[in-house]
């Protein structure tokens, strides 16, 4: 009997599995669009506007009081190191030097009396000593008078060019007036605004120097420039830092302090190992609670998959917004793509399926309808 019973159980096996309910579809993963990233022109290379500033700009003054007798430049006039700028009056000064100068001789030949007397037992020490005291002082006193006397001449630091004149023969002027203000004729500098986060792609430490190309005024020609200094504090208002450039001056130019000027910047300028892009405004996501870091990320796809790949997440640093796309630096490539829609619960590794082409046109076209 026992055949017969197995027999019986495998005919009706069909019918029973007919009968039983259908298995739970298994979920698709989430469709997503995307944003392939462009391969940059021209090196990637942005163009910041900077003016010019005089090098070392400095503003002279004497350091007395008194008339001035002579005012040997003119405004625009090249200068060279130790050249006699102004003069002072010297002879209330020559007076002085005058009458300190009889002091001190009157002193010294006082100490040379006493230390003869001393030695004849005819002069005690201590009296000795305060004549040898007032000589000392007499000394100072003359040292500080052709001190006070050399400070009535007015003469170049450094190589440069005379930019503003204040003061005019026999004008009276007081201790620390500017009279004259010069820069150096050597070399240029170029102010720049450039934003923290493409600045801070510079390593700390790093000794190779940074050459980047300027253009000055109208001129479509590009020099080299040198990074000389920043300034470490931001501006809040512009999110930006000052960097000086330095450079030669330009041969047959005259450029004038405030000349306009351009420089163009890259990140691997800056010493970066990192590119810019421009991405949607959509691609980029911003911080919240569940992000520990704290930066703003892209979803790039991983694989070159048609109907579904995976999703990691690149943490990137926000340079410059526009209306529709938002300057980022970050571990990006070109031809790498983001995504732009379907973000929802995407964790890395995640699966996703991609929109075709056709259909996110569509979908375009419909959320354009609904606006």
């Amino acid at each position: 009997m026992k055949p017969l019973h197995l027999a019986a159980s495998l005919a009706l096996m069909p019918v029973l599995l007919a009968c039983s309910p259908a298995s739970p579809p298994q979920p698709q993963p989430p469709l997503v669009t995307s944003y392939t990233l462009p391969y940059a022109e021209g090196g990637g290379m942005q163009r910041y506007p900077a003016v010019v500033r005089a090098a070392d700009l400095t503003s002279l003054s004497f350091r007395v009081n008194g008339l001035v007798k002579q005012l040997k430049v003119i405004e625009g006039q090249r200068i060279r190191q130790g050249e006699l700028l102004a003069t002072l009056n010297p002879r209330d000064f020559e007076i002085k030097l005058n009458d300190v100068k009889a002091k001190l001789e009157l002193a010294k030949s006082r100490v040379a009396r006493g230390q003869q007397l001393l030695a004849k037992g005819n002069f005690s020490q201590s009296n000795f000593d305060e004549l040898k005291a007032q000589l000392s002082l007499a000394q100072a006193e003359f040292d500080y008078a052709q001190h006070q006397l050399s400070y009535t001449q007015l003469k170049a630091p450094f190589d440069g060019v005379i930019s503003l004149s204040y003061v005019r023969e026999n004008e009276a002027i007081q201790i620390a007036q500017p009279v004259v203000q010069m820069h150096r004729a050597d070399r240029l500098e170029i102010v720049v605004e450039l934003p923290d986060a493409l600045f801070a792609l510079r390593p700390k430490g790093a000794q190779t120097p940074i050459v980047i190309p300027v253009r000055v005024g109208d001129d479509p020609q590009s020099y080299d420039a040198s990074y000389y200094e920043h300034t470490e504090r931001q501006d809040e208002a512009k999110g930006t830092f000052s960097v000086v450039l330095s450079m030669p001056p330009i041969d047959g130019r005259l450029i004038l302090p405030g000349t306009p000027a351009s420089v163009a910047i890259s990140s691997t300028l800056l010493g970066g190992d990192v590119a810019s892009f421009d991405v949607p405004v959509e691609a980029v996501r911003m911080p919240d609670d569940r992000r520990r870091d704290g930066e703003p990320l892209v979803w790039r796809l991983v694989g070159e998959g048609t109907d579904a790949t995976t999703v990691e997440a690149v943490n990137v640093r926000v340079v410059r917004i526009s209306n529709t796309m938002v300057k980022v630096t970050g571990a990006l490539r070109p031809g790498e793509r983001l995504i732009t829609a379907g973000f929802p619960y995407l964790r890395n590794g995640s699966e996703v399926r991609l929109i075709p082409a056709d259909a996110e046109i569509a979908l375009a076209i419909n959320q354009d309808a609904q606006l």
